[in-house]
């Protein structure tokens, strides 16, 4: 079984790789919680925060023209629906 040492060090890990895009979410992990329950804690916070978001739309540079288009397809759709 993992030690808890060994979760904080792996949470730490995982906030400092996110804090780099967004404010950092951090999750105290109890003394008797297991991994899974903390990292699922973990994702729904970030999922909360807007953060996985972020890191989604960040992947890729998006040229301003594709962009206008896309912003311009998707009002469209909107239209059609309405």
């Amino acid at each position: 079984m993992l030690t808890n040492q060994l979760l904080v060090a792996i949470l730490v890990l995982l906030n400092l790789c996110i804090s780099e895009v967004s404010s950092l979410s951090t999750v105290k992990v109890g003394e008797n919680e297991s991994l899974d329950s903390a990292i699922k804690r973990f994702k729904r916070k970030c999922q909360k925060d807007g953060i996985i978001g972020d890191i989604r739309r960040k992947e890729a540079y998006v040229k301003p023209s594709v962009k206008r288009k896309l912003k311009s397809e998707a009002a469209q759709k909107r239209n059609r629906k309405g």
